[in-house]
């Protein structure tokens, strides 16, 4: 986490979403994912955690912050959750973060209730406790600290904090992270336990810590289900977190927020809704080892992140430049340059002016030979800060307008020129 002053703040953060760990010994008819446990290990050499391994070593990829926006098991299984957690801490470590955090996804908690017997007497000895194996994590859960900076207590009373307010706030020289559990109130009754829910009292406690908290900071807040609609190529609607509106309103009116989400397996990079220009970013991040289906392969893919956040100036937003890995069918993880697979690499975020007055410096610049892509971005480094809708809406004004045109090679731009 570095940062000279509060007008250079730089943050490195490594996101991957919705492990789906899973036991050999869990339901035999179904596989959520690549990774499953089998004892002490997982159980089929060729998988994108041991993948991942080589490519942190290959291209010594290195992390402030290591999030997870949740659903690190799957079925609540307790084997597969406590060697999630074990493998997360350790991914820690490879990447050098100082902070691992994870919020709590639905598979992360028992709301769907254990499954018993006839016999009503005995089955009074099978408690449905939702997250008290959570609380027994080691290191412990949600959020890990490298010992410079917290102590073991303090990272109890942030246990208590979080599942206490349903979120807890942690503050560093340059960042404010907050890990709020939008499965708090889930219960086995389905109604609950099919999307998230941040409360009132939660909300209004997050207010309250937010306006004691001025200092400018890198604010990002992680949770585990969408607080704005997600309805691409038909992923439904009913799983939305309820009071998302009113949590992005919340932090709209307190500074400029980056929401990481997951759930979804669906990556997506937007802006939320809202009455003001510097609305949430909301970065949807894709499943890192699910099986993703006939239908959503076709949209989407296993993903991995590395986010480079900076402030750079005394007042005005975060920017932000995303790199993006796929992991598809057993082959190695590979950088993505494709916006049809999953989120590219190259995009960002922070750049909001129009994109035709973009197109329109872009136009006034070029003369009539064409130019690499690269000469372009450092002509214009905002084009490292834009979200893949903006960019293409670059494209679009650039090609109709204009007459300019993009030359690509695999998803990737590589010259443009006028036609």
């Amino acid at each position: 986490m570095a940062g000279d002053n509060q007008n250079n703040v730089q943050l490195k953060v490594a996101v991957l979403s919705d492990l789906h760990f899973f036991s050999a010994n869990g339901k035999p008819d179904r596989s959520p994912s690549w990774l499953q446990v089998d004892g002490a290990k997982l159980k089929s050499e060729v998988n994108p955690w041991d993948s991942l391994q080589d490519l942190i070593s290959s291209e010594n990829l290195r992390a402030d912050v290591l999030l997870c926006p949740g659903d690190i098991t799957t079925w609540a299984e307790k084997h597969a959750l406590a060697f999630a957690w074990e493998k997360l801490n350790d991914l820690r470590m490879a990447l050098g973060a100082k902070i691992l955090a994870s919020a709590t996804g639905n598979h992360d908690v028992s709301s769907r209730g254990a499954i018993v017997g006839a016999n009503a007497i005995r089955d009074l000895n099978c408690p449905s406790d939702l997250i008290g194996f959570l609380k027994t994590l080691s290191p412990i859960y949600p959020v890990v600290f490298c010992p410079s900076l917290f102590d073991e207590n303090q990272a109890r009373q942030f246990r208590t904090q979080y599942f206490g307010d349903d979120f807890v706030r942690i503050e560093t020289d340059t960042m404010r992270l907050i890990v709020l559990n939008s499965c708090a109130h889930h219960t086995t009754i389905e109604n609950d336990y099919e999307r998230g829910f941040v409360s009132q009292a939660a909300l209004e406690e997050l207010k309250r810590q937010l306006d004691e908290s001025t200092s400018r900071k890198i604010n990002i807040l992680l949770c585990h289900h969408h607080p704005m609609l997600h309805e691409n190529h038909n992923l439904g609607s009913y799983d939305y977190m309820l009071n998302g509106q009113l949590l992005t309103d919340l932090l709209s009116a307190h500074g400029d927020w980056i929401i990481l989400h997951g759930h979804k397996h669906h990556a997506r990079l937007a802006y939320a809704p809202a009455s003001c220009s510097n609305s949430p970013i909301i970065f949807a991040a894709a499943s890192f080892s699910a099986m993703l289906g006939d239908a959503l392969s076709q949209h989407s893919r296993n993903q991995f992140y590395m986010m480079d956040i900076s402030l750079d100036h005394p007042v005005g937003p975060p920017l932000g430049a995303i790199r993006a890995w796929n992991w598809h069918n057993g082959c190695p993880w590979s950088e993505n340059f494709d916006d049809v697979a999953g989120l590219p690499s190259g995009c960002g975020f922070g750049i909001r002016q129009h994109p035709d007055f973009l197109a329109r410096d872009i136009n006034t610049y070029l003369g009539d030979e064409p130019v690499t892509w690269d000469s372009l971005k450092l002509q214009f480094p905002w084009l490292h800060h834009l979200i893949p809708g903006d960019l293409q809406q670059i494209e679009i004004c650039l090609e109709k307008t204009y007459k300019i045109f993009l030359e690509k090679d695999a998803g990737t731009i590589r010259l443009i020129g006028r036609a």
